[in-house]
């Protein structure tokens, strides 16, 4: 994960220097860990430290879920980040570490002064934080240790300066929040997404539960499968087959996919309004949802839905709750007349759980209801409100703001499909088919902790395990657009995915 990190220092450097009026450069980053060959490395040290602003070409994705084109670069980085990051859960590293590195840093950490006085050290990339090598292999992994393990493990490391301390204490980073501190609360998500069939078998609980779509690239594939099917049939007609080619080049001249209409139902965070919690419910409502949203909105491009958008309750909890009881109820007319002008309902609650609100865990997030695609459609989120930090006048700063925003978009991402949980229900655009067959099956696979667990995992073509040059076994997502686009963004060739 050394160059998500990289990366997100970056931005976080480029905004600073956008507040500053000033240039900053960051020291230079450990060398990516990928098996590239001496020219690729010395081509990547030799590049400038700011902010890249060259461009890759990539593949156009056909899938039900694409990126739109004018998507910035930063904005493709956190959600391969967001991809990244939810298959690792913590426990990959690229260079041989178990546990995420301490590769993150915050804008107001950026500028702290480097000289020895303050860090017993001239070299700035001892500086915590900055440095994101990591050689030596801890002796359990952190996906065994529960929130008291965690912290007291946390207390036994050495500090780098009290100045330093004193700020980390007062904010951690977002992802730090949901892999390190919070680690158990995402695996009892997980426990959610298991608990029910579809997860287990990949096969949907209501057959019928169909989304209507106009001119969706899967449909087109399966009419042109079922052409083929029938010229092999005594009953093959011509002229009806002609008619349908027809069609689909005049389909196949049109763009499906349009901006993500994303639809919030915050009745279940309504009904948790008190006096203690108004403001937060109102910074929810009125500034990370909208936020969270134009993210997504201008970030991802699906086939939108025609006519409203129909919940099956064949997914949902009790097939009446989003998730789990103690997140959001569905509406009885999302099931009966469905929600119009949406692709994807996020149902948002603010319930204070002590099973999914830790002691610094800002929201969940999963999903509870998919397409004949396997594209969510429907999923809850739930905001931790008492970790909502604002003052007497329900103002936050721009950095928690921010913080809470990161965070809200990387739960979405969760329900998007963007976790090692939902890696099985990829497609293949080419083809229009699961890249895993259905109904899944487990195996026994020895994890990227050495541990070796009996799993439902996606298949082959999806996900493959490898050893790095250190002996460090980690998984990549192969598919081959994400092989090729992690390989451009990085400019390594040889990077499995």
């Amino acid at each position: 994960l050394n160059f998500d990190f990289d990366r997100h220092r970056r931005e976080y450097s480029e905004r600073v220097e956008e507040e500053a009026g000033e240039a900053m450069t960051l020291p230079a980053p450990s060398s990516p860990a990928c098996a590239c060959s001496p020219d690729d490395r010395q081509r990547r040290q030799g590049r400038s430290r700011a902010h890249r602003t060259a461009t890759t070409k990539t593949p156009r994705p056909s899938s039900s879920l694409r990126r739109s084109k004018s998507m910035r670069r930063g904005t493709a980085t956190k959600a391969l980040f967001a991809v990244t990051a939810a298959l690792m859960g913590g426990t990959l590293a690229a260079k041989g570490q178990l546990e995420m590195p301490d590769g993150l840093l915050f804008a107001n950490e950026i500028g702290l002064s480097t000289s020895p006085s303050e860090y017993g050290d001239t070299n700035s990339n001892s500086i915590r934080g900055l440095n994101t090598e990591h050689t030596s292999l801890p002796t359990h992994s952190p996906r065994d240790l529960n929130a008291a393990e965690y912290n007291a493990a946390e207390e036994a490391v050495p500090e780098y300066s009290d100045g330093v301390e004193e700020l980390e204490q007062q904010r951690r980073h977002p992802i730090h929040r949901i892999y390190r501190q919070n680690a158990h609360i995402r695996r009892r998500m997980e426990d959610v997404e298991n608990s029910l069939p579809y997860y287990q078998t990949g096969i949907r609980g209501d057959p019928n539960h169909i989304i209507n779509y106009r001119n969706h690239p899967f449909d087109r594939l399966r009419r042109a499968r079922e052409d083929k099917a029938e010229r092999l049939s005594s009953t093959y007609d011509r002229n009806d087959q002609r008619r349908v080619k027809e069609d689909d080049e005049a389909e196949n001249d049109e763009n499906p996919f349009q901006p993500i209409r994303i639809h919030f139902d915050t009745s279940a965070l309504d009904e948790e309004i008190t006096v203690r919690n108004k403001l937060q419910v109102d910074f929810v409502k009125n500034t990370i949802l909208p936020r969270m949203q134009d993210f997504w909105t201008g970030a991802l491009s699906v086939v939108p839905v025609e006519g409203n958008l129909l919940v099956s309750t064949a997914e949902l909890q009790g097939r009446a709750y989003c998730g789990d009881t103690e997140f959001s109820k569905v509406p009885v007319t999302h099931i009966s007349t469905g929600v119009p002008d949406a692709d994807l309902v996020l149902y948002v609650s603010g319930a204070p759980s002590q099973r999914f609100c830790g002691p610094s865990t800002l929201a969940v997030a999963v999903a509870c209801n998919f397409d004949q695609f396997d594209r969510p459609t429907a999923g809850a989120i739930n905001f931790c409100l008492e970790q909502i930090d604002l003052d007497e006048d329900g103002r936050a700063s721009e950095s928690v703001t921010e913080d809470n925003v990161d965070v809200a978009v990387h739960e979405a991402a969760h329900v998007l499909g963007m976790s090692s949980n939902s890696y099985r229900f990829f497609w293949d655009p080419e083809v229009g088919l699961e890249r895993t067959g259905r109904p899944f099956s487990a195996k026994s696979v020895v994890c990227v902790d050495g541990v070796e667990r009996t799993l439902i995992l996606p298949s082959d073509n999806t996900m493959k395990f490898f050893i790095a040059t250190s002996g460090q076994r980690y998984a990549s997502i192969v598919t081959p657009k994400v092989a090729t686009v992690a390989r451009n963004q990085f400019n390594c060739q040889e990077l499995n995915g």
